[in-house]
């Protein structure tokens, strides 16, 4: 069995106890390395070449809610940090980038309104916001070659949002936040930036629900590209339906890759 460094993977670790996340490791497009907090450490495994690692808590990032970028680096992420990094016309940004943009069906203004941010030419950064206009993490969209796909600085915590000005009274939660994205166009979203719902996601969409509307109702859209994930989502749906109407959308398809809006809104029943 492969040893794993796993100070290599840092940033991706779960901040939850019991929490477990999936991450490429020895094969491109294949999120077969799972990582899990235990009380003592996080435990890495790949079902894909069978490796593994584990590292101490005392060698771990502490169970604070914050992901860090740099492992080394000590105290409470600051929004100033964010304000650091540039604002790059999106024409600027390199092809790879663009595209990737693009094939999740979204498109410019998307880009310009959100705010993405970047420090070099093969990353982009997404802000996090846990309540409107309050920045309280980043996540950093990896393009080169032997970093993580993935990086989160701050809190991943993020509250539901709309692009719409007349949105319907359904809140879909995904496993990312460019899926949570497309949907926002329609209604209201909240990407939970993994497949765990913590208790301040659980507190957020308790929150959103109790607001008085016509119609509300909350579905649960998760990747759903493993059994794990799926019982995942189950289980997720299975708890928020004791307090409010929920559903479940168990699709293979995530709603970043419809390139028809129509279509999803067919999905989502609007």
């Amino acid at each position: 069995m492969n040893s794993i460094n796993m100070y290599d993977y840092v940033a991706y670790f779960p901040t939850s106890l019991d929490e477990s996340v999936r991450i490429e490791h020895c094969k491109k497009d294949k999120r077969k390395f799972y990582l899990t907090r235990k009380h003592n450490g996080v435990v890495g495994f790949c079902h894909h070449c069978g490796g593994s690692g584990f590292l101490s808590e005392q060698s771990a990032l502490p169970l604070d809610g914050e992901v860090f970028v740099k492992p080394k680096r000590k105290g409470e992420w600051k929004p100033e940090q964010y304000q650091e990094f540039h604002a790059v016309p999106f024409q600027k940004l390199s092809k790879e980038i663009r595209v990737w943009w693009f094939e999740a069906g979204l498109n410019v203004s998307e880009y310009n309104n959100l705010g993405a941010r970047t420090n070099n030419s093969y990353s982009v950064s997404l802000p996090l916001r846990r309540a409107p206009g309050a920045l309280t993490g980043m996540a950093t969209r990896n393009f080169k070659q032997g970093y993580p796909k993935w990086m989160l600085s701050g809190s991943k915590i993020v509250c539901p949002f709309t692009q719409s000005e007349n949105p319907a009274g359904l809140l879909v939660i995904t496993e990312d936040y460019l899926s949570s994205l497309r949907c926002s166009r329609h209604c209201y979203a909240l990407p939970l930036m993994g497949t765990n719902m913590s208790t301040d996601n659980y507190r957020h969409i308790l929150e959103w629900y109790d607001v008085p509307r016509e119609t509300s109702r909350v579905v649960v859209w998760l990747d759903n590209d493993s059994p794990s994930v799926i019982q995942q989502a189950k289980d997720i749906q299975k708890r928020l339906a004791n307090t409010m109407k929920c559903g479940i959308i168990l699709l293979t398809r995530e709603a970043k890759h419809y390139r028809n809006d129509r279509d999803l809104v067919d999905v989502l029943k609007l």
